[in-house]
């Protein structure tokens, strides 16, 4: 990988925090700290969002060597990233999670993710109600638990395991698998072996029955663990099924696909910098005059909201609201 950079500085013209943050960049993480065997919690300011690895033309892989330095410096000091992993050990969950109600059986399981369980945003409610009108009969295994990815980030590898190892046999079983968090389809696709679908794919190409609501000017976010890491044809979809629903202009503001600045572990590690980051990105979607931003992501919805400059929902959310029972 050092013999491998051009040192052509495309990584750096894209990397939000290194241009907003104090953050020392991609190649300075993942090129030259491991040539003199450095190490810098300042890795943890990174989102993991992948638009390094996007635009390098020697094709690094430079989102997974910064999070293999993560790994080297475990376990990190940082109170709130404690806080996730002392969860994760008591739970087995990376957030509170509350009651819900969903079927136990079906033949479409729902891999509904710790944000969703918890009912931040993307509740499994209203993903079994998305689900259910497609006819794909959606089921949610109680005994499902944290896909590990949080984990991984934060560089807790055996403990990632660990939870990967529940999930396993109870994923590998099911007919079909649905997500509906972008970070838990990429794990299950990559890490796991699974063959599970982002919910925009399970729905793309279905016609739901939809109300004829309110007028509603959207900003549509592209979560980059979406548009990057399942594909850039999720966003593709995203805007399709959108564009069914009544009364919903998108508009096209730009900025769409940066980065919201709360994955990676950076809202639990430095939660004013992730704040920082979606109010920037809140602020250009006021300015086109949104009057709401949707992300097809629940990690992203819960950040985007946090400056509270306009609502914020979960796509899913969003479409199970406009839905026609």
């Amino acid at each position: 990988m050092m013999n491998g950079c051009l040192k052509c500085g495309s990584c750096l013209a894209v990397c939000h925090a290194y241009q907003h943050q104090q953050f020392p960049g991609p190649r300075r993480l993942a090129v030259e700290f491991p040539r003199f065997q450095e190490v810098s919690a300042e890795t943890y300011i990174c989102t993991t969002c992948g638009r390094c690895e996007a635009v390098c033309p020697a094709e690094l892989p430079l989102t997974q060597a910064i999070i293999r330095m993560r790994g080297s410096m475990f376990p990190p000091t940082n109170a709130g990233q404690q806080k996730v992993l002392e969860l994760a050990a008591r739970t087995n969950h990376a957030v509170e999670i509350r009651d819900y109600a969903a079927p136990t059986e079906g033949k479409t399981l729902l891999f509904p993710g710790c944000v969703g369980k918890g009912g931040l945003a993307g509740r499994p409610e209203a993903v079994i109600k998305l689900l259910t009108a497609a006819g794909a009969e959606p089921y949610i295994d109680p005994a499902l638990v944290c896909c590990g990815s949080p984990l991984a980030k934060m560089g807790a590898e055996e403990e990632a395991e660990r939870l990967q190892n529940i999930n396993y046999p109870l994923l590998a079983a099911a007919e079909k698998v649905v997500t509906v968090c972008p970070g838990c389809t990429t794990t299950l696709n990559k890490t796991y072996g699974i063959n599970a679908l982002h919910v925009l794919e399970y729905l793309e190409d279905v016609s739901l029955p939809f109300i004829d609501g309110d007028e509603v000017r959207v900003y549509l976010h592209h979560p980059c663990h979406l548009a990057r890491g399942v594909g850039p044809h999720t966003m593709d979809a995203a805007r399709k099924i959108l564009e069914r629903v009544p009364g919903v202009t998108i508009l096209d503001c730009g900025g769409e696909e940066d980065c919201c600045g709360g994955g990676g572990g950076v809202l639990a590690a430095y939660p004013r910098e992730a704040y920082d980051t979606a109010a920037r990105k809140a602020k250009v979607a006021v300015a086109a005059g949104a009057d709401l931003i949707i992300a097809p992501c629940p990690f992203c919805a819960v950040n985007l909201r946090r400056p509270k400059l306009l609502p914020a929902l979960e796509l899913s959310e969003f479409l199970a609201s406009r839905l026609k029972l």
